[in-house]
């Protein structure tokens, strides 16, 4: 199978935000660390830098979730099939609330064991 020129035109029209996206997030994770080292100290960029994997976690699997029912829901509309694109949407929906409230409730009553988990030290807890 061969790919057009419009095909790579379809394409970019997707990649360039992505990417730009994700350049920005990570500028602004780099720049927020530089602030937060300045004004904060090494405690303060430490609890910055441990809590970034966390986050990370939460918005892959958010993203994962809706990706997926988005393409799924996709796929149901192109087949005409309004009813089945609702219930994936609903489903897609429901499945990021309760991933979004379970990581809240996590990091709400389980924040010391979070830390340690991602390298937090008895110095950085205290």
């Amino acid at each position: 199978m061969q790919v057009s020129k419009e095909n790579n035109k379809q394409i970019l029209r997707y990649v360039v935000p992505t990417v730009s996206a994700m350049v920005v997030s990570f500028t602004y994770n780099m720049v927020d660390g530089m602030f937060v080292g300045q004004g904060g100290g090494p405690s303060a960029l430490a609890s910055v830098s441990l809590a970034m994997p966390f986050t990370q976690i939460m918005t892959g699997l958010d993203s994962m979730l809706a990706i997926g029912g988005a393409i799924a829901m996709a796929i149901c509309k192109g087949k005409e099939d309004k009813k089945k694109a609702n219930q994936v949407f609903l489903t897609s929906t429901l499945l990021v609330i309760i991933s979004g409230l379970l990581i809240t409730a996590i990091g709400f009553f389980a924040p010391t064991q979070i830390a340690r988990l991602f390298g937090a030290t008895d110095l950085l807890l205290e």
